[in-house]
């Protein structure tokens, strides 16, 4: 029986946030090891910028794909329920 419509993201959807979350995890780890979180106070405002884009960026294209992906299960299921 496939999911109701309404029924939350499917595994994918979570494989992509869990990806995106694991990426933010695992950033905070490599900077505490690297250079410290009490540098990153010191940095200049555009080294700080880069700091939070490298963060950022990776996560955000994998929580996006995780609602894309969520999207399009939930509109199969409806594109489904109307052809029956």
């Amino acid at each position: 029986m496939p999911p109701r419509a309404d029924a939350g993201p499917g595994w994918a959807a979570w494989l992509f946030a869990g990806l995106g979350a694991a990426w933010l995890v695992y950033f905070s780890w490599f900077i505490s090891r690297t250079v410290g979180w009490s540098v990153v106070p010191q940095l200049l405002p555009h080294e700080v910028g880069g700091v939070a884009a490298g963060m950022a960026a990776p996560a955000a294209v994998l929580f996006a794909i995780a609602a894309f992906v969520a999207h399009r299960q939930r509109l199969n299921w409806r594109l489904r329920e109307l052809d029956e």
